[in-house]
């Protein structure tokens, strides 16, 4: 019975995630248009970033479906359902290579980290966005590394692959640095819990560790650094409280959805960490106490690179760094939830809570991203369609972001060049403030088409003003940071 009602939970987030994610109506947003042009020009190495496997695949798309933004998400879309692919296999790897659950079991977990996967609603960016799949694309990378590593007394050529893999990861996004992490753990596993030569399994890791570093010193010479101002969040001098509260704030948004009022978050995330030590001190006898605390740390190591960046707890803007970690969360959960022994009725309501609470949020998230792409494309075919006929052209009120969705945070005149092949240098941006939904937009829960006020006003000058006024009743502007911080009413955590 417990397998079925697994089998069930997988099926049903397999079906919602094919429908939330279909890109119908998701266009291009903010960087998107920095980078796919520079793709398209054939430069690979943007930025002083060493992605190029990014822009490889960003070039592909182009070639397959031009200028066509739904093509652009349905890629994202296919990755996505290869990363929860992968992850299905490398939870059976794991569990079944150092044996702490029997067969069905461990394909019970396999389909519950699958399925809470397919629907985990903190990742968005890597899904909803074009330039955020980069991540998933990097996870996808990872993903094969381990798995073809925790096969690799089958076949020298998992272990080749395994090398391959990694190689290749660590050309698409940083996040992938961790991996070795990953291997010295299994390392430890192997001599811990099967009991091997521990002179003998060496060689893997070293090996391993040897093809790290020969990145390390190919990047340097290619970047004049290791890790660069992105990588460090712009800022050099963070101190140690900062980087603590950077990761704090990262396990929390791992857990619990972007809130408005960072004190509500605050008891939130504390209400989470008493629940966990509450599992943990009762199930410290039951479980596998080398394997399950492996798996927790795992978990904590993969959120490390983005400690210098840490993640914002009133949006949802980079949730792309949740999405590696979510593989470990979700096989972490899955364990649990196998491990516990829990009756039918008790696991088929933990699986139907599971599926209503990431529903819900990724359901908000996509309503957000489908009205930012409907914004962005409006106000590109209002400027296109201006500029035809205008000498010069002013856009007022072009918003930098919505609820954390990036629109024209950079990108706007780089999207009308690559887009539309239009002459920028007769229009001028005049301000660009937040666009943040009120309590109304919320009420309406299942609202879609929010009314989108595009005025046009030309003098005798044949200069055209274009404002952006979005329906007061569902969006505000917020013009500053002293408008942002009244907004956002009590401590900031980012």
């Amino acid at each position: 019975m417990q397998k079925r009602i697994t089998i069930i939970f997988f099926i049903s987030c397999l079906v919602f995630a094919l429908v939330i994610y279909f890109p119908s109506g998701l266009y291009f947003l903010s960087d998107d248009l920095i980078h796919i042009p520079l793709s398209d020009k054939g430069e690979l190495f943007q930025r002083n970033s060493l992605r190029p496997l990014n822009n490889i695949f960003l070039s592909l798309d182009i070639f397959l479906w031009g200028k066509n933004a739904l093509g652009f998400h349905l890629m994202a879309l296919i990755i996505h359902l290869l990363c929860a692919l992968c992850l299905f296999w490398v939870t059976d790897a794991l569990l079944m290579q150092y044996k702490v659950t029997d067969r069905s079991k461990a394909r019970q977990a396999c389909f519950l980290a699958t399925g809470l996967f397919l629907i985990y609603a903190f990742h968005s960016e890597a899904v909803f966005w074009i330039l955020g799949s980069g991540a998933a694309l990097c996870t996808l990378f990872f993903l094969l590394s381990i798995g073809c590593y925790l096969r690799k007394e089958r076949s020298i050529y998992f272990f080749l692959a395994s090398l391959i893999f990694f190689q290749i990861g660590l050309f698409t996004y940083e996040a992938i640095w961790i991996a070795p992490l990953f291997i010295i753990c299994f390392y430890v596993l192997d001599i811990l819990l099967l009991k091997k030569n521990w002179k003998k399994e060496f060689i893997w890791i070293f090996v391993y560790l040897i093809s790290f570093g020969f990145y390390l010193v190919f990047r340097f010479n290619i970047t004049g650094n290791i890790a660069n101002e992105y990588e460090l969040g712009k800022n050099t001098n963070i101190s140690i409280a900062g980087l603590f509260l950077n990761y704090n704030t990262l396990l929390a948004r791992s857990f619990i959805p972007s809130m408005r009022s960072s004190i509500l978050f605050l008891i939130f995330y504390g209400s989470v960490i008493v629940l966990l030590l509450f599992y943990i001190l009762k199930k410290r006898k039951t479980a596998n106490k080398t394997f399950s605390f492996s798996l927790v740390s795992l978990f904590l190591v993969s959120l490390l690179p983005y400690i210098f960046l840490g993640i914002d707890t009133h949006t949802r803007e980079s949730e792309r760094f949740l999405y590696l970690p979510s593989t470990l969360l979700c096989i972490l959960i899955a364990y649990a939830i196998i491990k516990a022994n829990l009756s039918y009725k008790f696991l088929t309501s933990i699986c139907v809570f599971l599926f209503l609470y990431n529903a819900i949020f990724i359901y908000l998230n996509r309503r957000d991203y489908n009205t930012a792409s409907t914004i962005s494309k409006s106000i590109y075919y209002h400027t296109i369609s201006a500029a035809q006929s205008s000498e010069t052209v002013t856009v007022y009120n072009l918003p930098e972001q919505f609820n954390g969705v990036p629109i024209f945070r950079e990108g706007f005149k780089e999207g009308l060049v690559w887009l539309f092949n239009t002459d920028t240098s007769k229009i001028k941006i005049s301000n660009t403030p937040m666009l943040i939904s009120n309590a109304a937009y919320l009420k309406n829960f299942f609202k879609q088409g929010f009314k989108i006020g595009i005025k046009e006003k030309k003098d005798s000058d044949r200069h055209t003003f274009i404002t952006f006024e979005p329906d007061t009743n569902y969006f505000t502007f917020l013009s500053d940071s002293f408008a942002i911080s009244k907004y956002y009413r009590t401590i900031d955590l980012k």
